[in-house]
């Protein structure tokens, strides 16, 4: 029923978008955009007779279709990803600004969900947010258990910081959202930092992605858990053991989860989650480095046996 809800949500806000770009010959992305604020004032946003008073019409007509109540915060939370899925294929966006998997966000959020401890309420940060999938995975999560204190985002890209905002609202998501460059602005102090670090162009790849979880580190409260999306050879490169050197002067490396292979269209796309804690408080080096993989999602029979012994790491933490 949850699925077909969000396709539902996803064919409203793909049809509203289409005919919205269309009508002021815009990007498929900044029509989402407005319709996501369409949705969120209940009003169809009319500014120097644009959208034309026929296509504000249709669009009235197919948002008034649209019942949020029956939508959870997840199920929204998917609908636009799978708009902005959409908007990826149209506007061609570049590999940079696509959105975390839900196989990896939902891990993520896992993996967070069992460190908090009961009764604690954390605050979590995304120093790369881009439109928020992976860090709502994480806040939809805590929110169930009543454990999500205040949540930060940082993105440079204003376009997809607007979409976050957005998004967020309709999840009712109470987000600081900041625009900027992780490594530059001043980062907000967290009991969590997740994120997906994203390619960077026309730098060195391996410095910029590591000057990113450097300065997130930094945001660490002491003792505080960071789990980071990374290409899955960061540690089997030729800058591996200054990016060790460097991390673990303020962070114990407690952990790195690599996914199947078959996860991924190819090698080089293949992700892992790097999982580091701050020194401090009572944070201490895991007697045991986690090393794991992920099964594939068809070995059914080995995924009890991965987030068991999942479970068992983490209360060593």
């Amino acid at each position: 029923m949850e699925q077909v809800q969000v396709e539902e949500l996803y064919r409203i806000l793909d049809q509203a978008s289409q005919l919205l770009a269309e009508d002021l010959d815009s990007s498929y992305l900044e029509a989402l955009i407005e319709i996501c604020e369409d949705v969120l004032q209940k009003t169809i946003q009319v500014e120097n007779n644009q959208p034309t008073a026929n296509v504000a019409e249709r669009l009235k007509t197919l948002l008034n279709g649209l019942n949020l109540e029956k939508y959870n915060d997840d199920d929204i939370r998917r609908g636009i990803g799978l708009a902005y899925l959409r908007a990826v294929q149209v506007d061609n966006i570049q590999a940079t600004h696509h959105q975390t998997p839900d196989s990896i966000a939902t891990l993520v959020a896992y993996i967070v969900a069992k460190f908090v401890k009961s009764g604690d309420k954390v605050d979590v940060l995304d120093p790369t947010v881009g439109i928020g999938n992976l860090l709502a995975m994480v806040a939809n999560y805590l929110k169930v258990s009543n454990q999500l204190g205040n949540v930060s985002g940082v993105e440079i890209d204003d376009t997809l910081l607007a979409l976050t905002g957005s998004s967020f609202d309709l999840q009712h998501i109470n987000g600081n959202l900041i625009e900027g460059d992780a490594r530059e602005v001043q980062l907000p102090m967290a009991d969590v930092v997740v994120a997906d670090i994203p390619l960077m162009h026309g730098i060195d790849t391996v410095v910029a992605d590591n000057q990113i979880i450097y300065a997130a580190n930094n945001a660490l409260k002491p003792a505080g858990l960071a789990v980071y999306v990374v290409p899955s050879n960061i540690l089997e490169t030729t800058a591996t053991v200054d990016f060790l050197g460097t991390l673990t002067k303020s962070v114990y490396v407690q952990g790195i989860i690599k996914f199947a292979p078959s996860t991924f269209k190819n090698e080089q796309a293949a992700k892992a989650l790097l999982i580091v804690q701050r020194h401090g408080g009572q944070a201490h080096q895991a007697e045991q480095v986690l090393l794991a993989q992920v099964p594939a999602l068809k070995a059914k029979e080995a995924l009890p046996q991965f987030f068991a012994e999942l479970d068992q790491w983490i209360t060593t933490l």
